[in-house]
């Protein structure tokens, strides 16, 4: 979910690098390509302004942005990565540079010496075709880290405290999407991550791809009280796990672990080809996550990029020496940054 703030890629030091590989083949679907997101994003960021859908070209890869009053946005509020389009349209625009494009695959047991090497942020994501059978899937991810599945015996203590547990896993009440919003505005600010919910920008997003039919509402209720709540996306089955919060009252039964251990499965029930946990090295992603998309810049960025990244890394390099000077830095940054979603 994102602007990515503390994801950003070292522009400075992998532009050449980015330059120089191309991304894998072309993919089928990208969310945040897609005409629901692209659109809901207009609707909610930028209303009132002309918008429309443009293909775009950097390095002989295709791609598909939004323009608004002749604003090309390369980077949107809670878009993670674009993808090169399979059946591209003709270019109207050429660009020499995007921040934030799937420039690899790699399997989630070599993905941390390729991203640390190249400086790219990791996108761990399941292959449900690679997978034989629910039990086998299992069975190889708890080989890879224990921890893996052992939401069950909170699952028990919350259904015998509360009630049945169940899985909506398409849900038709959209009050649930205020709740989640409300949720993980919390948490944000618990965590002192920059709010994306701090304006209304983000809950009007999620309502317009609601209302397009192109948002996936998941809950799981204990009893008839929602607990854990997901705001996702399916395209071109490859499922996007994207927005998840969770009661903080009932934060010792881990409900969202729960959640997310449920939908897995239902993912694989319903035969979808992908789980997608898009951008994030959080712990738990890789729990789960079969194979992993290295995300970073695709092109070469403009002089003036290249001279702000060199100098915003010499300065932090003095200002992080300073625990209390770069606490108060963060802050503004956070700030700063909400004031800029819409």
């Amino acid at each position: 979910m994102t602007l990515v703030v503390g994801l950003e890629p070292r522009l400075d030091r992998c532009a050449h690098w980015a330059a120089a590989v191309a991304p894998p083949c072309p993919t089928m679907s990208n969310l945040f390509s897609s005409d629901p997101f692209l659109l809901a994003a207009a609707a909610a960021f930028y209303p009132g302004e002309r918008a429309e859908i443009v293909p775009v070209a950097v390095m002989d890869h295709h791609f598909r942005l939004l323009r608004t009053n002749r604003r090309l946005h390369t980077q949107l509020p809670f878009a993670d990565f674009v993808e090169p389009e399979v059946r591209p349209g003709r270019p109207s625009t050429l660009l020499p540079f995007l921040p934030l494009v799937r420039v690899a695959d790699v399997p989630i047991e070599s993905w941390e010496a390729v991203a640390a090497a190249r400086h790219l942020a990791p996108a761990p994501w399941v292959d449900w075709q690679s997978v034989s059978s629910w039990p086998e899937y299992v069975r190889q991810r708890r080989a890879h880290r224990p921890e893996a599945f052992s939401a069950a015996r909170k699952a028990r203590r919350l259904e015998r405290d509360l009630g049945p547990l169940r899985l909506e896993f398409a849900a038709a009440d959209r009050d649930l999407i205020d709740r989640c919003a409300t949720w993980k505005s919390a948490q944000y600010q618990r965590t002192g991550f920059v709010d994306m919910f701090a304006h209304g920008g983000g809950v009007r997003l999620f309502h317009h791809m609601f209302d397009q039919g192109a948002l996936v509402v998941s809950a799981l209720r204990a009893g008839d009280r929602a607990v854990a709540i997901h705001l996702g996306a399916l395209v071109d089955q490859r499922f996007y796990s994207w927005i998840t919060a969770y009661d903080t009252a009932l934060a010792t039964y881990s409900p969202g672990a729960v959640l997310l251990e449920r939908m897995l499965a239902e993912s694989y029930r319903l035969g979808h080809r992908e789980f997608d946990f898009l951008i994030g090295g959080e712990s738990y992603k890789f729990c789960y996550a079969t194979d992993v998309r290295l995300i970073g810049p695709l092109g070469r960025p403009g002089r003036g990029v290249r001279l702000w990244h060199r100098l915003r890394q010499a300065a932090l390099a003095q200002v992080r020496r300073h625990a209390n000077l770069y606490a108060a830095l963060q802050r503004v940054k956070r700030w700063y940054v909400q004031r800029q979603v819409p």
